[in-house]
């Protein structure tokens, strides 16, 4: 009932009388539990070690030795002791699913799932390492095994009850301003203490414009602009990261006390099916979510991330609309607005785009991104100035952006500003020295201020590129205007 210290007192007691080796054994094994639950661990483990000597064979000590080590971060010890009762004991599954957890730790992911695997095999209805298998997987972005061993511990846990924190955690923030995300992974053992690690990370979104090569020089001199602005990054989502270990308290009956949300398990496998691009089974799922009792937070989250996954396919409308009502939820968060304006961009409105990017530039002001594509709409436009002044301010706040250094080239040159559009190309290559079509883009506007045999040099590194990345296409046009301009 959690009274630790008066348990202390009696097992000390008890091991002043005259007890026998197997109660000898309990009481130091039993008096390192309650010395683990209140945070002791030296004298957990001092006691977890008498044990173990006083009986090797037994295998609870030398678990839970593994299991308080894996707490403190000894995932070498802990690997050790659940190694001893894999020996001792081959079909103990949670000595399996244990070591697994520390050697995903420690990043040795194909080991960890060799490990959940066989725990898995010993016990086909083990949701906990069905679990912390999908982590591993996720890791080595094995993504559909991860949402099928995810799918597979609903199945076997259909009211949540044995997922701890584990991909439920991991997976609670997948899709925020690019990303943040939670991991956890379970672990299970009599008297065993239970790893959380927690973190958080955020990506970006933008969106992209890729226009048509011209086909021969007298095209290009007629109308040079092949050069579409460009940007690069996807949807604004949440990922899966691993988190920071946070040890807690845990008892036995830690399965009963912790039981996920039906909403959260909808929720999260949405994430994993927009992950790998399973768009229809990502919308049913956090239609499904939306249905149940979510939080704000996570309603917000829900309708925008379903508006990503109506964006991939194309069915705007409904996009927009799950954008605007996640706006509505919360509007101080700038994902939904970020991604409002590049949908908004995609479809040509670009007044509306403007305000979006705006709105989220406002409550960002370093959203490098917002910036990026509210020049882009700018240059849609024709307020080339007003463009070049939002990519500018976009390669302030991050000087190794290529895709700003593209846009103002291309802005650029509208203006008339020959040379600084080809500096701001040259500031791309540096950047991305494999983009094919700024060498090419690059190679236009050398040749319109005269310097042929520049410009012939940067088209034949974009077709060499092209032909290394085997887009046959886009090197055959290439080489048709190298031909052309050589003769």
């Amino acid at each position: 009932i959690g009274n630790y210290q008066e348990a202390i007192a009696d097992f000390t007691e008890a091991l002043t009388l005259n007890l026998d080796p197997d109660r000898t054994y309990t009481c130091y094994n039993e008096r390192g539990v309650a010395y683990s639950h209140l945070e002791d661990y030296q004298k957990a483990l001092a006691d977890f070690t008498v044990a173990i000597k006083i009986d090797p064979a037994d295998p609870n000590a030398s678990h839970n030795r593994g299991n308080l080590h894996s707490v403190m971060g000894n995932y070498q010890e802990a690997i050790a002791d659940f190694s001893t009762v894999i020996k001792s004991h081959p079909k103990d599954a949670d000595a399996y699913n244990n070591r697994g957890i520390c050697l995903y730790e420690m990043k040795d992911f194909h080991a960890a799932n060799s490990d959940f695997t066989e725990a898995i095999k010993i016990n086909q209805n083990y949701a906990d390492a069905y679990i912390n298998r999908s982590i591993s997987n996720y890791e080595i972005e094995d993504y559909q095994q991860a949402m099928d061993d995810y799918t597979q511990a609903i199945k076997l846990e259909p009211k949540y009850a044995k997922t701890y924190n584990s991909l439920g955690q991991k997976l609670n923030s997948y899709l925020r301003k690019g990303v943040s995300g939670e991991e956890t992974l379970s672990q299970t053992s009599d008297n065993e203490m239970e790893t959380s690690p927690e973190a958080s990370v955020e990506k970006t979104l933008s969106q992209t414009s890729d226009n048509e090569m011209e086909t021969s020089p007298e095209e290009v001199l007629k109308d040079v602009w092949p050069l579409a602005p460009k940007s690069d990054a996807p949807y604004k989502q949440k990922q899966i990261l691993p988190q920071e270990k946070d040890p807690q308290e845990t008892i036995a009956n830690l399965t009963e006390a912790l039981r996920l949300n039906p909403a959260d398990i909808y929720y999260q496998r949405g994430k994993t099916h927009s992950q790998i691009g399973n768009y229809q089974e990502a919308i049913a799922d956090f239609t499904e979510a939306l249905t149940l009792n979510l939080d704000p937070d996570r309603t917000y989250t829900c309708y925008n991330e379903r508006g990503v996954a109506y964006s991939h396919l194309e069915d705007y409308q409904k996009a927009l609309a799950d954008f605007t009502v996640a706006i509505k939820i919360d509007p101080t968060d700038p994902n939904a607005s970020h991604n409002r304006g590049s949908l908004h961009s995609v479809m040509g409105n670009y007044q509306e785009a403007i305000a979006d990017f705006s709105a989220v530039i406002k409550s960002q002001p370093k959203d490098a991104d917002a910036y990026n594509n509210r020049g882009i709409c700018l240059y849609e436009i024709k307020d080339f100035y007003g463009a070049i002044s939002d990519f500018t301010e976009a390669i302030k706040i991050n000087q190794n952006y290529p895709d700003a250094y593209n846009n103002r080239g291309i802005s650029n040159y509208e203006i008339g500003d020959y040379q600084q559009a080809i500096d701001d190309y040259t500031e791309a290559i540096k950047l991305e020295p494999k983009d094919a079509k700024t060498y090419y883009n690059r190679g236009i506007l050398l040749y319109f201020t005269n310097k042929y045999q520049e410009a012939i040099n940067d088209f034949e590194k974009s077709a060499e590129l092209y032909q290394h990345q085997g887009k046959k296409e886009d090197y055959q046009e290439v080489m048709k205007m190298i031909r052309k301009l050589k003769n």
